[in-house]
């Protein structure tokens, strides 16, 4: 693996234990038991009202059964509900309920937090040339897994 390689794995790793770190210690958000990947669903579900499981994997990058299982534990904690689709009766349509909406704003803070604690020692034009790099990454990857360019 080279070093490149390992430090974005290192810093996805990092950033999954940072954001589950504030979300477990925030007292807004006692009783919740919050991991950042279902925080994830949540706010990604904010940008996609009446979703469907399908849409959410897609827009994850996970499995069905992934998301499956973690809109049932959301669910289980009051803070999404499923209901059926009137066009596509197999395809559940998801949503937040009002308890689920009530929480991102301390869900959107924790995202912010971990941009500003990881840009903090950045120049402007350093935070500006990382994210100009990053954005290329992220292009080339995406391009990629739409079928176009060799590895």
């Amino acid at each position: 693996m080279s070093k490149l390689t390992g430090k974005m794995k290192l810093i996805a790793r990092y950033m999954d234990r940072f954001k589950t770190r504030l979300l477990q210690d925030d007292p807004r958000l006692a009783g919740y038991d919050l991991g950042s990947r279902q925080a994830e669903a949540l706010l990604t579900l904010s940008r996609m009202p009446d979703a469907s499981q399908d849409d959410l994997a897609d827009v994850l990058m996970i499995n069905k059964s992934n998301v499956a299982r973690r809109l049932e534990l959301l669910e289980s904690k009051g803070l999404v509900c499923r209901a059926a689709n009137p066009d596509d009766r197999r395809a559940a349509r998801v949503r937040l309920t009002p308890e689920g909406e009530a929480i991102l704003p301390v869900l959107w803070e924790v995202n912010r937090k971990w941009s500003e604690f990881v840009s903090q020692d950045l120049t402007p034009e350093e935070e500006a040339r990382l994210e100009e790099i990053l954005g290329a990454i992220v292009q080339r990857v995406e391009e990629f897994l739409k079928g176009g360019g060799a590895p």
